[in-house]
């Protein structure tokens, strides 16, 4: 078929062995030029395994049992920020029933907290102190997750586990929880 286009010049293609030769055969004085995608295709394809063969050799968890329990916090970084934010919002809400029972608005009380107007409505409005974050899916496996992580567990080898145990999230939360650790 290709035969048939014997004015063709130059052809584009991807890099199959089969395609070049059954070119150089129908079109031997054609120029074959290797298309743009399939070049940063394979490129990125062997940068992403250089890198996993890589990286994931160089990643060690250390040996932590000769470290006291109470030191084995592998997720310490997360908990912290779940509890400073929850302090934070806490100390909002106080603030912000402080500045209403000196007669400031919610307006006024917005503005001097840099917080909205119906952030400062409920704070004002709370019986209970909020609560530090909001509920995520990955939150009843970090017990879980610690312990893998101190067994000696890879970062996948965990997330393969949690899902036999039943975590229903995604790769994409496991991930982000994962970086903020």
């Amino acid at each position: 078929m290709l035969r048939k286009f014997k004015h063709v010049e130059t052809v584009t293609r991807d890099f199959s062995k089969s395609y070049k030769a059954a070119i150089s055969e129908a079109l031997p004085n054609a120029r074959q030029i290797v298309d743009r995608f399939h070049i940063l295709k394979n490129l990125t394809e062997d940068m992403a395994g250089y890198l996993k063969r890589k990286i994931k050799d160089n990643i060690k968890v250390p040996n932590l049992s000769t470290v006291p329990i109470t030191e084995k916090e592998v997720f310490n970084t997360r908990e912290r920020r779940k509890t400073e934010t929850g302090l934070k919002k806490r100390e909002t809400a106080r603030e912000a029933q402080k500045l209403r029972e000196s007669g400031k608005n919610n307006t006024e009380i917005a503005g001097m907290l840099q917080i909205s107007r119906p952030t400062v409505i409920k704070y004002l409005s709370m019986t209970e102190p909020p609560i530090a974050s909001r509920p995520c899916k990955l939150d009843p496996y970090v017990p879980r997750i610690k312990e893998l992580l101190l067994d000696g567990y890879r970062y996948m080898e965990i997330f393969n586990q949690i899902k036999k145990e039943g975590y229903t999230g995604g790769i994409s939360l496991y991930n982000s929880k994962m970086r903020g650790h």
